[in-house]
């Protein structure tokens, strides 16, 4: 009797764990290939800098450079055109000036940054972010140095 009963609480606690039917699943999680996926991202602009993102300036004498200015060369590897929608930056000692019009395919464009270090003193590690309709739609560029 006691291998009975063991057998039928098996049997019933195997019966709730089956999975639920495919159709039922599809309409919970839909099934997107990657395939579909690649093919939605690869219609979209991809912007990429073309050097580096990160600029050390190492130490400033606080009396010899009150303006960094950096020039930065953004490009368009998608198959649309890329929109830079807008430019943030971490504090208000940088200036920022991005292309307005859109860059194609293909095409580059310049950013130009300017820092302020003048009356700083100190570490500073300033982040300008760039959102655009890219697949990867948030770019940063990251400063930093020294003013002695």
């Amino acid at each position: 009797m006691k291998t009975i009963l063991i057998l039928l609480g098996c049997s019933f606690i195997l019966g709730s764990c089956s999975n639920p039917s495919s159709s039922n699943m599809e309409k919970i999680h839909p099934v997107v290939s990657i395939a579909e996926t690649l093919k939605t991202d690869s219609i979209k602009p991809y912007l990429y800098i073309i050097k580096h993102n990160k600029y050390d300036f190492g130490t400033i004498k606080e009396d010899k450079i009150e303006v960094i200015p950096i020039d930065i060369e953004i490009g368009n590897s998608g198959n649309s055109p890329l929109v830079i929608q807008k430019a943030d930056v971490s504090c208000g000692r940088i200036s920022i000036e991005y292309p307005k019009a859109p860059v194609l395919p293909g095409k580059t464009a310049m950013i130009h940054i300017a820092v302020n270090t003048k009356g700083q003193k100190g570490y500073f590690n300033k982040t300008v972010f760039l959102k655009s309709n890219a697949a990867n739609d948030v770019e940063l560029i990251r400063i930093t140095g020294q003013i002695k």
